[in-house]
């Protein structure tokens, strides 16, 4: 009995021992993955969208926007942040005075906010198109979503760019991102007093949420299981960009943007990155805040659900927060 239960601890524990090893292996591979957004990357995403016609990963078909289409006035430019760095983006002259920098997420584009541009020049804002290292072509191998402030250097580029166009009046600049680019732009304007107004949607409240939520979205493992791989997966990307992304945290930065303005958009069907992460941001701002939960709408897609609505919202915080004096 003795040595039959002896052989059975042994092969429990060396199963035990093989998914560990199995993993540890999967995760340190998603993690490689998840950090670094190679050219070529970037360049398949750009033709497999246009070919198809249409945004990869949404839950609604959301077509893609050219450039070209748009009847924009817009100018490809590009910045070099403190770092020596060449980051490039898109810019659209302001008739009002006011711009905001748009910021979009973790390896997207640029052209994935054309309707917000649309919308701020439809109304005489001016409007700047920006990305990160490691995004748009630029320089960089390595996405570490803000942590040790890395991505803040590429901001500062972007905003003193915006701040010496013409016309621009440096006491009227916003700032609006989606996803990671809505955690970037909170954890920029709670640094920058210069950004008068910020838009955070469908943005994670932490990284340690926004990989917690996606592992269990993207594996239908039950919670406790997918926040173990979870953990292990955020090791990996530690080790990856030598940084703790724990600290990386959008919850214990929003407050300091108060007394300027916040508002946190989210999607009451998003998938990938439940409300809570929306509610949990609200919560924990400072006033002035506002929150809208679009209803059925998934991951970022507030604005091509509800188009009207949202540039109402969106163009009367926007009024409200860099009107003139």
């Amino acid at each position: 009995m003795k040595k039959g239960l002896g052989i059975t601890l042994g092969v429990v524990i060396g199963m035990a021992l093989i998914v560990f090893v199995i993993v540890n292996i999967y995760c340190r591979n998603e993690a490689r993955n998840f950090v670094h957004n190679t050219l070529q990357e970037q360049e398949l995403r750009i033709n497999k969208e246009y070919e198809a016609g249409w945004i990869q990963g949404s839950k609604n078909p959301i077509r893609v926007i050219k450039f070209e289409e748009t009847g924009l006035p817009l100018e490809q430019v590009s910045v070099i942040n403190d770092s020596g760095m060449t980051l490039n983006g898109w810019y659209m002259p302001s008739q009002n005075g006011a711009a905001v920098m748009l910021m979009h997420g973790a390896t997207a584009f640029p052209y994935h906010m054309l309707e917000e541009a649309k919308s701020l020049e439809r109304h005489g804002y001016g409007a700047l198109l920006i990305s990160v290292r490691n995004h748009n072509f630029g320089d960089g191998d390595t996405l570490s979503f803000g942590c040790d402030d890395r991505e803040m250097e590429d901001f500062d580029a972007w905003f003193e760019f915006l701040k010496q166009q013409e016309g621009i009046d440096p006491d009227r600049i916003g700032l609006m991102g989606q996803s990671m680019g809505g955690t970037l732009a909170i954890q920029y304007a709670a640094q920058n007093e210069g950004i008068r107004a910020v838009v955070a949607h469908s943005a994670p409240s932490s990284v340690k949420d926004a990989v917690e939520t996606f592992t269990a979205w993207m594996t239908g493992l039950p919670p406790w299981v997918a926040n173990l791989i979870a953990g292990n997966m955020l090791f990996w990307v530690d080790t990856e960009i030598d940084c703790e992304m724990s600290v990386v945290s959008a919850k214990e930065w929003i407050d300091d943007i108060s007394p300027r303005a916040v508002y946190i958009l989210h999607g009451g069907d998003d998938k990938q990155l439940p409300a809570a992460s929306g509610e949990w941001l609200f919560a924990t701002a400072g006033e002035p805040k506002y929150y809208w939960l679009c209803p059925d709408s998934d991951h970022y897609e507030c604005d091509t659900d509800y188009p009207a609505e949202f540039e109402e919202r969106i163009i009367g915080f926007f009024d409200d927060h860099l009107r003139q004096g």
